[in-house]
């Protein structure tokens, strides 16, 4: 479980002064559990006291296999950090402010693209690898499978969906879920100016995030975003998935800020595109085109 407490600050014993459990900040102790005085420094001809802390981070790595599924989340969390190293703008700096605005743009951009490159890559596995390729009949893929499962159409395509839509809406709840420490010791009043708090867009961007990521689960059951369907239905329903793609990109630039009414009405039309996706896609091919991208 990486360094002891005892072993980082070279004491016998030492207590938590701050943290959550997960990340903790320590120093010496006594016998009866209580801060002790760190060394004293000789300078200046006289002592100075001193304050030893450590900061133990062992329980944001160590741990088991669920622990260890957060590394997929790192590059998200690199880009939520990304925003707040950003400099402040001077009030009545013109330039300094467009040039703000347009890092702030590209970093949502960036934010945004990344969740498109991910749920892109699980569908490929998921609807292509998985469900069209090994789950068809006759597949020698995973033989153990029984075979009601490779003939019946809708269990799988309901196989490379179903993990899919889950993802999407774990991540859609994480960012919305309260994650203030219940310790009593890292509790700060919430008039603090360290306090998180949500931006006014928040909300609106998380939404793009979720459409976006739908519109990555439609767009390879309608071949992907490189290659016109056939019908006139499905192409119908290609440009929706798509211009919602695009509008989701262009949106996420300037900051999208929207009621809940809106946001849901975007989420609903992004999760009835991949429901019409599914049905026109279903049953699948062996593979799908261009292994769910559109490529040659």
């Amino acid at each position: 479980m990486g360094t002891s407490g005892e072993s980082l600050l070279d004491s016998t014993s030492v207590v938590d002064v701050a943290g959550d459990g997960i990340g903790r900040l320590i120093r010496p102790s006594d016998r009866l559990r209580r801060p002790a005085p760190g060394p004293v420094l000789p300078a200046l001809g006289r002592s100075i006291p001193r304050i030893l802390e450590g900061y133990l981070w062992s329980g944001m790595t160590s741990g088991g296999a669920a622990k260890a599924t957060w590394a997929l989340l790192f590059p998200f969390s690199l880009a939520n950090v990304a925003h707040w190293m950003l400099p402040p703008v001077p009030e009545g700096r013109r330039f300094a402010a467009v040039l703000g605005a347009i890092c702030r743009g590209l970093l949502r951009v960036a934010s945004l693209l990344l969740t498109m490159l991910l749920i892109s890559q699980l569908a490929v596995v998921s609807l292509d690898l998985f469900a069209a390729q090994c789950l068809a009949p006759g597949s020698d893929c995973l033989s153990g499978i029984p075979s009601f499962v490779r003939d019946f159409a809708p269990l799988r395509t309901a196989i490379g969906v179903v993990p899919l839509l889950a993802l999407i809406f774990v991540l859609d709840r994480i960012p919305s879920s309260d994650w203030r420490s219940r310790n009593r010791l890292h509790r700060t009043h919430s008039s603090s100016p360290l306090q998180p708090q949500d931006l006014p867009r928040t909300p609106g961007l998380r939404t793009l995030h979720t459409v976006a990521a739908l519109t990555c689960v439609a767009l390879p059951l309608l071949g992907g975003p490189f290659r016109l369907p056939t019908t006139t239905f499905d192409l119908i329903v290609w440009i929706c998935a798509l211009a919602l793609a695009v509008a989701s990109l262009l949106a996420s630039t300037v900051g999208f800020s929207a009621g809940p009414v809106i946001r849901g009405g975007l989420i609903a039309i992004a999760v009835a595109l991949v429901g019409i996706a599914v049905v026109r896609r279903t049953p699948l091919p062996a593979g799908l085109t261009g292994g769910g991208l559109g490529g040659a």
